[in-house]
C-alpha cells in the first residue's frame, strides 16, 4: 500500500505585491506631473480673484459707510507696500488726521500686485451721497500676467469689475 503524502498548500496572502505597488505609484506620479502646471496656473487666477474681491468689498463698504454716516470716507492705496486702508475724512481734506477712524491696512496677497491705481494721489473719496471723487480704476495682476480691473464711477459711486484678462507685453 502506498502511503499518501500530505501536501499543504499555503493560501495566497491578501494584499498587493511590491511590483503592483510600484507600478501604481509610478502611474500616479506621471498623472500628478502632467496636471501640476495647470493646477498652479489655476491657483494664481484664484488668488487674483480673491484679492480683487477684497478690494471691491472694501470700496463698497467705504461707499456704504459714507452714505450711512453722511460724511466723506477715503480708500487710500499704497503701491509701494501693496496695501490699502480706509478712513473717515471728517474735515474733508483727503488726509487722515488725528481723531479720524481708520481701518486697515489690508494687504494684497503675495503673488498679486497693484498694477495701476488711476486715482489722483492713489485714493478715492466717497461723499455723503455715495458719489466718488473721480471715475478711475484699480488694476490688480498676478505673476502670470493675468489682470482684473475695478472701475469706480464718479457720479454714482458704483463699482464694476472686469473679467480676468491677459496683460500684453
Amino acid at each position: 500500500m502506498k502511503q499518501a503524502t500530505c501536501r499543504t498548500t499555503r493560501p495566497r496572502e491578501a494584499g498587493f505585491s511590491l511590483i503592483e505597488l510600484l507600478v501604481t505609484i509610478g502611474i500616479m506620479s506621471i498623472l500628478l506631473a502632467a496636471g501640476l502646471p495647470a493646477m498652479l496656473k489655476h491657483t494664481g487666477t484664484i488668488k487674483l480673484k480673491k484679492a480683487t474681491d477684497e478690494v471691491v468689498g472694501t470700496l463698497k463698504l467705504a461707499r456704504q459707510r459714507a452714505v450711512a454716516t453722511s460724511s466723506s470716507v477715503v480708500v487710500q492705496f499704497d503701491l509701494e507696500d501693496a496695501n490699502f486702508y480706509v478712513f473717515d475724512d471728517l474735515n474733508e481734506n483727503g488726509v487722515r488726521d488725528d481723531g479720524e477712524t481708520m481701518a486697515g491696512p489690508y494687504g494684497i496677497p503675495n503673488g498679486i500686485a497693484l498694477a495701476e491705481v488711476g486715482f489722483a494721489s492713489d485714493r478715492v473719496t466717497f461723499g455723503p451721497r455715495g458719489s466718488a471723487s473721480e471715475s478711475q480704476a484699480v488694476v490688480l495682476r498676478n505673476a502670470g500676467s493675468n489682470a482684473q480691473r475695478v472701475d469706480v464711477i464718479a457720479a454714482s459711486g458704483l463699482i464694476y469689475v472686469s473679467e480676468i484678462y491677459r496683460l500684453s507685453g
